[in-house]
Formats: C-alpha cells, structure tokens, sequence
C-alpha cells in the first residue's frame, strides 16, 4: 500500500482522537461528535476494504464546516456511498487504497483549498492535505435530494494533479483558501517547464486572495420585501464570456445577471439568442432554451444549430 504523507510535506505525526493527525503547526479543534463520525468512518473503511460493507451503505461525514459554508457549501449532511468510493479507488488513472482515506470527515473540514467545479455548475471541489505521488487528493460536492431530504454527496474522490489545480487558480475557480497550508503546498512544487510559468501567478493570486463569505447576509442585503437589494455595494465576483460576445457584453456576475433582448421581427433575436446559449455553454454552464414560438425542429431552430455547431 502506498503511503500517505500531508501536503506540508510531514510524515505521520502522532496520532490522538482515534487517529487524528496533529501537525507541529496546527492543533485542530474537533467536537466530539466529529470524532465520533470520523472513529466510525474509519471502521467503516476496513470493512469496506475487507469486502465485509454493503455497497449500498452510506458513509457518513457530518454537515460542513463554517470553512466549507463560507465557500458557499450547503449546510447538508456530507455523505459518500460505498460503492462509489470502491468504484473511484480501482480507476486506472487514479488508483488508491481505501485505507488512504482515513480521517476523511476530520480533513474534508479542514480544507486546504476549496474550488467551484470546473464541469458541474453548482458543485465544488475540495482540496485536501493528503497526496500521493505527489499529487493531492480533492474530494467534489454537490446537493443531491432524495425524497425530502438533501444532502452534499460526494460525487469523487481522486488525487489531481497539480497543475490542473493550478489552472483551476488562474481561472479564478477559487472559493475559499488557507492561505498558510496552500503557500506551503506551492512552494514545494517541483518546477517543471509545464507548470513553471503558471506558478508564479497562483502564488500571488493565493497572497492577495481576498474572499467575502456567499453566505454571510448582512442585514441590508435585502430590502423589506425580502429582494435583493441593487443599490448595496458589495463585493461580486464577476465572470466574462469568451470571443466577440464576450467584449460586447463585458463582465458580468452570475447571480444578479439579466438580458432583455428587444427588436422587430427578423431583425436578429433568436440568432442572437443561440449565439448567448452557445457562449454560456461553452463556459460549462448549463442552459435551457423554452420557446412558445418555435419547436425544436423548426427551420430557424435547425438552423441554428448547423450553423453555431450546436
């Protein structure tokens, strides 16, 4: 089995609370109830890699922390099943020993950094301060509803390259980060040509990384109908298209975001319209188009579809 060191480049520390790792540089503070859930998912584990668990069992880790919450991740339970997790431990490019993954619960809470996910609009990615072959385990979220219940499930587990974290930086993805533990992490990078030019500007990205909490409602965030107030100053994250569009329409924040478009008939609504379709989706953002007008196969939705390559 391959080791597991952290990211701080640490070896096995003396354990305590049933396992739980305690570095030089940081004494975590844990309630017993996460020691609990961590002592169970531990156990949970063994039997897994023993092929004494059900594969329909779910693995427990607790709500988030108040670090994952100010990313913007949902108060729910964080669950993973087990059958997933064995099917992402035996993946050719990303294989690991279930045991690897001790302590999760108490990790995922402690992040190193967390990420918007790149793929699945509404998910995030969370770096953890385990590795292997040098590389970083992250863990990907989303809220799944079952019945009337919700919950963050794990939707993978693998251990990512750094550059793609990198990439991920430099494409402004990051959400929330420990400032310490990711300067640590980066500086111990080899500096291969590949990532060597990249580097340099996550580096200061991380430094200068000035993070406003999503859910933190202060009181005139809203006005008394329970709207969103316009007229508050607030730090946004905006984003940007790509090409022409992108230029035209500037910066825009997606979630205070609206376009009306207005013009007599044929002068170039619904092409303009498939052009925005195609550049949201570009960016990996899903989109809808409801029409009251016109049916998937008519000829100027056909149209359009040959000609943006849709």
């Amino acid at each position: 089995m391959s080791s597991t060191h952290d990211l701080m480049g640490n070896g096995v520390a003396p354990e305590n609370l049933d396992g739980h790792r305690e570095t030089e540089n940081e004494r975590r503070t844990v309630d017993i109830d996460l020691i609990q859930v961590n002592k169970r998912f531990n156990q949970d584990l063994v039997l897994l890699s023993q092929n004494e668990l059900s594969k329909n069992h779910f693995l427990k880790l607790v709500k988030p922390s108040e670090k994952l919450i100010d990313a913007g991740v949902s108060n729910f339970e964080i669950e993973l099943s087990a059958s997933r997790l064995l099917r992402k431990s035996m993946q050719e490019e990303h294989k690991f020993e279930l045991l690897e993954l001790r302590n999760l619960p108490i990790l995922i809470q402690n992040p190193v950094a967390v990420f918007s996910s790149a793929t699945q609009l509404g998910a995030f990615v969370v770096m953890l301060e385990i590795e292997k072959k040098g590389e970083p385990f992250v863990v990907a979220l989303h809220v799944k509803t079952f019945s009337n219940t919700q919950i963050n499930s794990i939707r993978s587990v693998h251990y990512r390259k750094a550059k793609h974290l990198i990439y991920w930086i430099h494409k402004k993805h990051l959400l929330w980060v420990d400032k310490e533990k990711a300067l640590n992490w980066i500086s111990k990078l080899r500096r291969t040509a590949e990532v060597a030019y990249l580097v340099k500007g996550a580096t200061s990205i991380i430094k200068n990384f000035g993070f406003v909490p999503k859910n933190n409602k202060k009181n005139d965030e809203y006005n008394f109908l329970g709207l969103i107030n316009f007229s508050r100053k607030s730090a946004m994250r905006t984003y940007k298209l790509n090409g022409e569009l992108g230029k035209f329409l500037g910066e825009y924040d997606r979630n205070r975001y609206s376009i009306v478009i207005r013009g007599d008939k044929g002068a170039g609504k619904s092409r303009l319209l498939y052009q925005l379709i195609n550049a949201f989706a570009s960016k990996l953002y899903r989109v809808a188009f409801l029409s009251f007008e016109m049916g998937i196969h008519s000829a100027i939705t056909l149209r359009q579809i040959q000609v943006l390559s849709l």
